[in-house]
């Protein structure tokens, strides 16, 4: 008996103190009296009722890892896009004006020199030289005869330096001179016949023109670009 008494006393015990277990017991206390317990200390003669596993903890999440099946989609969001769109609008815009600001002029090889027709003073053309390194745009002495530049009180002497030394040369004003669509006014005109240059060429087309504009000279396609300075 007392074997039997010790080994249920023991296995109440493990049952009570084993953690995750609960477990229901019909005892008796010191009066007889008949009670149901999940705490059999300090009682007698207690009966196993039930017991049951206790619910385990739960176990630790694992860390999900996202796996995709395609690349993400790293696109700029629409709100990115828009600004990507107007970004590239302005700079299309931009470059428009700017292209359209260009004045394209072809030009004519002849003996060597790149040259242009231009308009003067809306009454004769002529062929000149381009010449960015001349600070004078020049006319021949007939140039100036036709267009009625050559001997009036408008007429300076001014002296100029050429291949052969320094000279004296008349110079007066174009009320307006063309190129292309480029255009400019009271443009200075040194009036001088340039030593050997073709017949069919009349003058330098000088800085006192081309110093209105940024000058690209093409020589690859034979293309005179002129673009308009800004207003000061």
């Amino acid at each position: 008996m007392s074997h039997w008494f010790f080994f249920v006393t023991l296995t109440q015990i493990l049952f009570w103190v084993s953690p995750g277990f609960s477990a229901m017991y019909r005892c008796q206390d010191q009066s007889g009296t008949t009670v149901l317990t999940d705490n059999p200390a300090q009682l007698m003669d207690c009966s196993l009722l039930k017991a049951s596993v206790g619910a385990l903890p739960p176990e630790p999440k694992k860390e999900q890892q996202l796996q995709f099946k395609h690349t993400p989609n790293l696109s700029p969001s629409p709100q990115n896009n828009e600004e990507h769109s107007t970004t590239s609008l302005l700079l299309e815009s931009a470059q428009e004006g700017q292209e359209e600001q260009d004045i394209t002029i072809p030009l004519k090889k002849i003996g060597g020199s790149f040259v242009v027709q231009a308009n003067l003073n809306n009454e004769r053309s002529a062929y000149l030289i381009v010449d960015t390194g001349a600070s004078m745009t020049v006319l021949s002495t007939n140039v100036a005869i036709d267009l009625g530049i050559l001997g009036t009180t408008d007429n300076e002497l001014l002296t100029v330096n050429t291949a052969g030394g320094s000279v004296q040369v008349n110079m007066n004003y174009l009320s307006s001179l063309h190129v292309g669509t480029a255009q400019a006014q009271h443009v200075a005109v040194a009036i001088h016949d340039l030593p050997d240059i073709p017949e069919q060429i009349e003058g330098l087309l000088g800085m006192s023109f081309l110093k209105n504009f940024l000058v690209t000279l093409d020589a690859e396609h034979a293309h005179l670009i002129l673009r308009p300075k800004p207003s000061s």
